[in-house]
């Protein structure tokens, strides 16, 4: 049994078929474009999160100074909160579209394998799914159609 705790354990978001096909099979794009992405988010989520460290900074300062010292008020919780609820949508966009390119790679590395997993109509509802999802995040970005 695994010592570790649940928190530590290294839950992969693609299947060792993906990362077979990966190598040899799968287009690169998607993935460089969604690496772009996720960078993009992560240095807005450390900027959100180092306003709001700085803010509580602030505050106790603000608390603790001479009422007489001019000193630049903190964010109102408010606005805080609102940077917070920013960054979490920002991050469940980010998983939603990973869980998404996650499954159109499992199932074209399935495809590769020789699985019979796929079907036109099964690509078909995939991709309209896919683009439902996206819509839905307000992505506004194209994913190659791979052609067989």
């Amino acid at each position: 049994m695994d010592q570790r705790n649940f928190l530590d354990s290294d839950y992969r978001v693609f299947s060792d078929e993906v990362r077979h096909a990966s190598v040899q099979a799968i287009p690169a794009y998607p993935f460089v474009t969604l690496l772009e992405r996720t960078k993009k988010i992560a240095e807005g989520l450390e900027q959100i999160f180092k306003i709001a460290q700085t803010n509580e900074v602030q505050k106790e300062y603000a608390r603790d100074c001479d009422p007489d010292e001019p000193i630049e008020p903190p964010l109102s919780d408010r606005t805080v909160m609102g940077l917070l609820s920013l960054g979490e949508t920002a991050s469940q966009m980010l998983v939603d579209e990973v869980a998404c390119l996650a499954k159109w790679a499992n199932e074209r590395a399935l495809e590769k394998e020789g699985t019979p997993q796929s079907s036109p109509a099964a690509d078909l509802a995939i991709a309209a799914q896919a683009a439902a999802a996206l819509k839905q995040n307000g992505a506004k970005k194209e994913v190659p159609v791979e052609t067989v």
